[in-house]
């Protein structure tokens, strides 16, 4: 990977972090270009008395765990996770406690790997997106809650942007998370405003009208650059 980054022609980075770690570590500049997302035709209604969704890897490094307990703290609200289910050698060990919570809590849904409309369809539905992983790039899955019009409680906040455009809020702490969702899911109207505001940045920024522009834009100065060697 280091050797291939010194001979590249282009180097792009998913957010201006990692612009910066780019630089920081190893002097190497780069092109931000933003994850793409396919922004639904028509908006969800996080409003509506929906789930609470998790949508990610059922592994301890993404906190499903903090998930569970939300669940049992807040047994007035609906709770549905699902993603991928790690393969040997990595440990089923998460997935097999989501299962196991999911027999003992009637407001629980634990499902498995979703075909991509299937997603769409279960954040059309949704009434706010939890992310609990500590670590990442730019989360698809926060895009994708956002591009229906889902407002996000999260974890992380790539380059700020849950906060600057009131895409939903940013917890530290599972203590934090509960508080926040609990907050959220009483109050319908916040989630509808948090949830338009998400959809309109992730159709500016995200959008593949938006990005693929950009990123042509990038092949072909990388085209005539190497040309010109």
């Amino acid at each position: 990977y280091r050797r291939a980054l010194r001979g590249a022609h282009t180097i792009i980075a998913q957010t201006l972090f990692q612009q910066q770690l780019f630089r920081d570590e190893s002097g190497l500049s780069s092109t931000v270009i933003r994850n793409l997302v396919e922004v639904p035709a028509v908006a969800s209604d996080p409003g509506r008395d929906g789930p609470v969704v998790w949508l990610a890897t059922y592994k301890p490094a993404k906190r499903p765990d903090w998930f569970l307990a939300l669940a049992r703290a807040l047994p007035q609200r609906r709770f549905v996770m699902c993603g991928v289910v790690p393969i040997w050698p990595e440990t089923t060990e998460s997935w097999e406690r989501a299962q196991a919570a999911a027999r003992e809590l009637p407001n629980l849904e634990v499902r498995g790997y979703l075909e991509q409309s299937e997603v769409t369809a279960l954040l059309a539905g949704a009434s706010l997106f939890v992310h609990t992983s500590p670590v990442e790039g730019f989360p698809n899955t926060v895009l994708e809650a956002w591009a229906s019009g889902v407002p996000s409680v999260t974890a992380v906040d790539p380059d700020g942007v849950v906060r600057r455009e009131g895409c939903g809020e940013v917890v530290e702490t599972q203590d934090a998370l509960l508080a926040a969702v609990d907050a959220w899911m009483a109050d319908p109207e916040r989630r509808r405003a948090a949830g338009a505001r998400a959809r309109a940045y992730a159709q500016r920024e995200h959008a593949p009208e938006a990005v693929l522009t950009r990123l042509g834009e990038v092949f072909t100065r990388a085209a005539a650059a190497r040309r010109r060697r």
